[in-house]
């Protein structure tokens, strides 16, 4: 009867560790994926680019008062 106890001990020891090591694991996944930006590899990323200032613009703007 000593031997199945320390047998069930030894199983929910087992199942305790791998339990919160797996967890972990998976919460440390989640959260590095999210803090990469998980972007698909086959999509290239594209930025956004500000149209440039043209003379007109740049003359217009220093006319105006303050």
């Amino acid at each position: 009867m000593m031997g199945s106890v320390k047998s069930q001990w030894v199983f929910w020891c087992f199942l305790t560790k791998f339990t919160r090591n797996s967890l972990t694991l998976l919460l440390s996944m989640v959260l590095l994926s999210d803090a990469v930006g998980a972007t698909p590899r086959g999509t290239p990323l594209q930025i956004a680019q500000q149209p440039g200032t043209t003379s007109q613009d740049a003359t217009r703007a220093t006319a105006k008062p303050i």
